[in-house]
This record gives C-alpha cells, structure tokens and sequence, in this order.
C-alpha cells in the first residue's frame, strides 16, 4: 500500500521526472507479488489526467507509456508515437516503441523484480496488436524502433521459449528487424553486437 502510494504522488506530482519512467514506478494490474488491481486503475486515470494536461511534453508522454508498456501496449504505443511527433530525434520514444513491439510480439504479460519475462499469453501473441506492431516494424524506417524491437525479441523471446512460451518465429524475426537497422543506421555498432549474439 505504501508503494503504491509513492507512486501515486509521483505521478501527480513530478510526471516529468526520470524516476516516474522507471520500472520501480510502474503497477502491474495482475501477475507478480506486488501487483495491485486497484493501485493500477488509480495509476491509469492519473497518467491519462496527466497526459490531457502535458499533451506536448516528451517526458509525460514516454513516463505515462512506460506506465501501460505490459498491461495496455497499444494505449503505450499511442503515447509514444505522440511523443515521437512532437520531437522526432528523441530516442527514448523510438527505443520505447520497439519494446511495447517487441512485448506484443511475444505476448509478454508480466516479468518478475529484476525485469526478465515469466509470463506470456499466446492468445495476446496472435492478436490484432501484435499483427498491428508485425506490420508497423515491417515498413518503419525508424532504426532505433527496429533495432530496438530486434534486440527484445531475441532477448525475452529467448528466455520465453525456454518456458515454452514464446512464438515460434520470434528468433527470425529479431534477425529481421537486426539486420534492417544495420541497414538502416549502418554506423550504430550496437546492431551488429546484437545481430552477433
């Protein structure tokens, strides 16, 4: 209770702030040991509140995505492609728009306290959003949302299918978006580390 109250005040507080865009500040609807049904709804009515009233601010916008990254994705994807409007060279939204891809793509619903996945619904997996997030990385020309999608595609599609739970094309896919932000961005040796591994 205590927690979710610090993060209430965050949010109505200091919206703008690096801490309220940290996975310490989010709420999980469902899923792990701290998650808060209520505390959620408080939290998504605040950050909708928030976002009304900083439509044009970069850092609300990508905070408030964070927020719904896992529990609403394509409300995040929303924020973050109104947040890459207003300024279209800030990376945190691009690198944000690919995880919210990515996190569709594999299904992911909850991970545990040092951020790995643990769960992932198949039926989320195969859904409207995460065609939508197929569709929307196949013609992006944005590297950083490709690249970016790449790496956690491979990354928790990995540790997903070790529990059986990841689709089955997800590590050619990663390869795909990899190898397209190489293209893409040919000077940015993160995407050959990635490709490598």
């Amino acid at each position: 209770k205590a927690r979710v109250r610090h993060i209430l005040w965050l949010v109505q507080n200091q919206p703008e702030s690096e801490l309220a865009g940290m996975s310490e500040a989010t709420i999980d609807p469902a899923g792990g040991s701290l998650a808060d049904r209520a505390g959620y709804e408080k939290g998504k009515a605040l950050w909708l509140e928030q976002v009304k009233a900083h439509q044009d601010t970069v850092m609300v916008l990508v905070n408030a995505a964070w927020f719904f990254k896992l529990p609403d994705k394509a409300t995040a994807a929303s924020l973050l492609t109104r947040a890459h409007a207003v300024d279209p060279g800030n990376r945190n939204s691009s690198a944000g728009l690919g995880i919210v891809y990515a996190a569709a793509i594999v299904g992911l619903t909850v991970m545990n306290q040092n951020r790995f996945p643990i769960e992932a619904e198949p039926e989320e997996a195969r859904g409207p959003f995460a065609q939508k997030a197929r569709e929307e990385l196949n013609k992006s020309e944005d590297a950083e949302v490709v690249g970016t999608a790449g790496y956690y595609l491979n990354f928790w599609g990995g540790i997903l299918n070790s529990l059986g739970k990841a689709p089955t094309d997800y590590d050619d896919l990663a390869e795909k978006c990899l190898t397209k932000a190489q293209t893409l961005d040919p000077g940015n040796p993160e995407w050959a580390r990635d490709l490598a591994s």
